[in-house]
């Protein structure tokens, strides 16, 4: 166990080599700026370069444990790919809310990852980095896609993430505030093509929902029947379309480790809409 976390920290600590690295070339422009201009800065040239020192024997431990990781045959799960996704991901929808609750949307985005990720953990995925970026991703053309497109996040992240984003989309939006096509009919058409979906798709769609109904049943034993009035399809379009994905899910990939989490979610959330 304790081999286990001295790895695990490694991973972390790999992570932040680029930055560390971008860290020390700013500290060398800062160096080379204050030798141009002496006056009055001149007195901190040596504390600056004391911090680049320091930065580069940072780096070059850091240097020496992937060494260590690559000789044992260990290497990240997640790499500098996903720092950027997240980044992404925390700029695109910096100003979006979760429905009728003063919680920021990356939770929801975060959420949904971690659940990918600890699926991983039962099912292992060879391109497990691929679907947490596509679980970061997955709202930002339906919810964002005036600010990015498809083109871009394939270009950026390849031909997997592009793929989960617009599989995960039920709409796509290319200009602010830009309506989107009647929920009924969206929710329709995206129930009708999850037999097409990808198994990557299929693990990210899940966990989305899964969170989602996590936090509707968080807030209905806080709220009450109030919670169904966030909705487009209220009480009843709600549950139908758990109960239909559910239905969808289990044909089209009957292994997906989070559909029994899914399938008892959808069951509790028939229970409360019926009691009420």
């Amino acid at each position: 166990m304790s081999r286990r976390k001295d790895v695990g920290a490694q991973f972390a600590e790999s992570l932040n080599l680029g930055v560390m690295k971008e860290h020390l070339e700013d500290l060398q422009e800062l160096v080379a700026y204050l030798e141009r201009h002496p006056e009055p800065a001149y007195f901190r040239i040596p504390l600056v370069n004391s911090m680049i020192l320091a930065q580069q024997q940072a780096i070059e431990g850091m240097r020496r444990k992937i060494d260590e990781m690559k000789a044992t045959g260990e290497s990240p799960l997640l790499g500098r790919r996903f720092d950027e996704a997240f980044a992404l991901a925390s700029e695109l929808h910096c100003l979006q809310k979760r429905k009728g609750a003063p919680v920021p949307y990356i939770s929801h985005l975060m959420a949904v990852a971690g659940i990918v990720l600890e699926a991983n953990g039962h099912y292992p995925m060879g391109n497990i980095e691929d679907v947490a970026i596509g679980a970061l991703l997955h709202d930002a053309i339906e919810d964002q896609g005036h600010k990015i497109g498809l083109d871009e996040i394939k270009e950026r992240f390849g031909e997997t993430v592009h793929r989960i984003v617009l599989e995960c989309s039920d709409a796509i939006v290319t200009t602010e505030g830009e309506k989107k096509p009647p929920w009924k009919k969206r929710k329709q058409d995206y129930i009708a093509k999850v037999a097409s979906k990808s198994n990557e798709t299929l693990l990210v769609s899940c966990a989305d929902k899964i969170h989602n109904a996590r936090t509707t049943l968080f807030d209905f034993d806080r709220i009450g029947d109030e919670i169904w009035g966030r909705f487009n399809g209220g009480k009843d379009g709600t549950v139908w379309y758990y109960e239909s994905l559910v239905a969808e899910f289990e044909k089209a990939w009957p292994e997906n480790p989070l559909l029994p989490d899914l399938q008892v979610l959808s069951q509790r959330l028939r229970a409360v809409a019926d009691s009420t």
